[in-house]
Parts: structure tokens; C-alpha cells; sequence
């Protein structure tokens, strides 16, 4: 791989365009596509998350609105009623404890999957940046080879002899970029 200073130098002449840069539509569409998507279920896990807790913080209020209407319905109603006992019993369940069972259930069945999802996201901009990282040294490699060949021409047309080092840096950078390819 190429040296952090060549890296460097090879994003900087990108960036003020004295290199050009090599790149996949394709690619660079996916990659694109992927940040939206991955900036859309953040939000969506975010608004999931908060329209929980306000559901569940509705379990309360309707404990006690179920108070009130059981007390508004008096001991008649309990006496003649055969659904008293259903309605009494889902009174009594519904506590504290139902919003935490709704609160568990919801980030089992919900929030888990979406955490996963957002893990692979992070996966998959990991291997774009190593893709990236790649592209740049391929770039450098590529570049610096054409300097090279460039310069042996050059060199070959003035009639001299092209030295056995500048040779074996010529074919040491064609391996190099062999390698990244």
C-alpha cells in the first residue's frame, strides 16, 4: 500500500484538481443511496422511540379515567353487569408494570431489528471507506506510473540509455499498482 504522506498528497491534488479522479457512477450512486438510507432509519428509530414512551405514558391516565367510570357506574351496574368482571380485571392489570411490559415488547420486536440494521450500515461504510482508501492508492499508483513511463520515453526519444534503478522503480510501481487493482 502507498505511504500515508502519498495518501495524502494524492487527496490534495483530487481536491484542487491537478489529479483526476477515478471513480464508479455506479458505485458512487450506491454509496450515496446508502447514506440516505441509513440517515432515514436513524430518524425512523428515533421517532419509533419517542412514539413509545408517549404511548406508554398514557397507560397511567387510563387507569385512572377507568377508575372514574367504574365509580360512575356504581354498585348497580357491578350487580347486573356480566362484563364487570373483565372490564375490573383489565383495570386491575393495567399498572406501572404494563407500560414497562410494553416498553420491553416494542424494543424486542422493534428497536432490535432496527439497531442490527444500523449496525450494518456501519459495516458497510467501513468497507467504503476501505474501498476508498483503495481507489486513492490505485490513483497514486496509476498516476505516478504514467509520470514514470512518461519520463522513460523522454528519456528514450533524447537517445540516452534509461538507468537499471529508474527501471526497476518503473516496474516496482507497475507491481505496486498490480496489487491495488
Amino acid at each position: 500500500m502507498s505511504s500515508w504522506l502519498s495518501t495524502t498528497t494524492q487527496k490534495v491534488k483530487e481536491s484542487v484538481g491537478v489529479a483526476k479522479r477515478s471513480h464508479d457512477p455506479d458505485v458512487d450512486a450506491c454509496v450515496s443511496k446508502l447514506q440516505g438510507l441509513e440517515k432515514d432509519v436513524l430518524l425512523l428509530r428515533k421517532t419509533l422511540e419517542t412514539s413509545s414512551l408517549a404511548v406508554t405514558s398514557h397507560v397511567p391516565r387510563a387507569r385512572v379515567q377507568m377508575t372514574e367510570v367504574m365509580m360512575r357506574m356504581g354498585e348497580n351496574f357491578v350487580a347486573e353487569s356480566p362484563h364487570y368482571s373483565s372490564f375490573k380485571e383489565a383495570h386491575l392489570n393495567l399498572d406501572g408494570s404494563v407500560a414497562n411490559k410494553l416498553s420491553e415488547i416494542f424494543a424486542k420486536v422493534v428497536l432490535e431489528p432496527l439497531d442490527e440494521w444500523i449496525a450494518t450500515f456501519s459495516e458497510v461504510r467501513t468497507c467504503t471507506t476501505e474501498m476508498e482508501s483503495v481507489r486513492v492508492s490505485y490513483d497514486h499508483y496509476k498516476d505516478k506510473l504514467v509520470a514514470l513511463q512518461e519520463g522513460k520515453r523522454a528519456i528514450l526519444l533524447k537517445g540516452k540509455v534509461f538507468d537499471k534503478s529508474s527501471e526497476e522503480k518503473l516496474e516496482r510501481n507497475a507491481l505496486k499498482l498490480k496489487e491495488v487493482s
